[in-house]
């Protein structure tokens, strides 16, 4: 979905050499590397495959059952149907206030005008602009990365630029909840991919997966150094009425493990 002009003006002040050996395509969702269309995975779609899909009639069931759906007014899916809930899931509207929201933020940062309409996770990110804007320099916006022998491209929601010139890794989230663990460890699952079984099904792992890999390309392929990364979420019902950061684990280690696992995938695909 296109919300307008690309903001690049960070892009021409903070360029690197590899900008110009990547591109991508917004409607099909395709990057095209070093002259490839669509031969690289993209970072996201590979952070996922290490994780069970999503069974949505398992899911569904569960929220069925759930008492609170018959007696909690306060409960999303409150007296609502099989189907309601079918179409609530099927609805866009999260996932496009969710574009217009990472728009925004690009904008703001690469001096365009913003139009945000006075809405709530706009407020929240003003807040952190305040909070940080004395510690972090904007270095980059939707940085397309890639790695040419490993075969991955992605782009990296926001880098900025400390006190001391390293780079930090900020992803802005709106999501309802950062999870961590399974509330009952019954029903807990783990990664499917042995060398971070370890790390259990829940997003706060998905998101610290995705950072790292960003992490390990910026520094093994752009001479970069990365000192922090962090999950920034700007949901509109956040519990604290602000934004909330979540700073992410460096996964050196089990990165390190992954990246022998994708280079025997590459060679096995030759």
């Amino acid at each position: 979905m296109s919300l307008g002009p690309v903001p690049d003006y960070l892009a021409k002040k903070n360029p690197h050499p590899r900008d110009d050996d990547i591109s991508f395509e917004e409607g099909p969702h395709i990057y095209t590397v070093l002259g490839e269309r669509g031969t690289y995975t993209s970072v996201t779609t590979w952070n996922h495959s290490h994780f069970s899909k999503f069974d949505i009639e398992a899911v569904l069931q569960k929220v069925m059952n759930n008492p609170k759906r018959l007696n909690d007014p306060t409960y999303k899916y409150y007296q609502k149907t099989e189907d309601e809930i079918r179409i609530l899931w099927s609805s866009n509207e999260a996932a496009e206030a969710g574009t217009k929201m990472h728009y925004n933020i690009e904008c703001y940062y690469n001096d365009m005008d913003v139009k945000h309409n006075g809405s709530i996770e706009y407020d929240y990110f003003l807040r952190f602009v305040d909070d940080y804007q004395e510690k972090l320099t904007p270095y980059r916006t939707e940085w397309m990365v890639f790695h040419e022998e490993l075969k991955f491209s992605g782009s990296i929601d926001m880098v900025f630029e400390n006190n001391k010139g390293d780079l930090e890794i900020y992803d802005w989230k709106r999501s309802k909840n950062i999870e961590y663990d399974f509330d009952n460890p019954r029903f807990a699952k783990f990664a499917t991919t042995s060398c971070i079984s370890h790390f259990p099904d829940k997003n706060f792992w998905h998101y610290s997966l995705q950072l790292n890999l960003y992490k390990y390309i910026l520094e093994s392929k752009y001479g970069k150094k990365i000192t922090k990364m962090c999950l920034v979420c700007l949901h509109p019902n956040n519990a604290s009425k602000t934004y909330e950061i979540h700073e992410v684990n460096n996964l050196e280690k089990e990165i390190t493990e992954l990246m022998e696992v994708r280079r025997m995938q590459v060679e096995e695909e030759k």
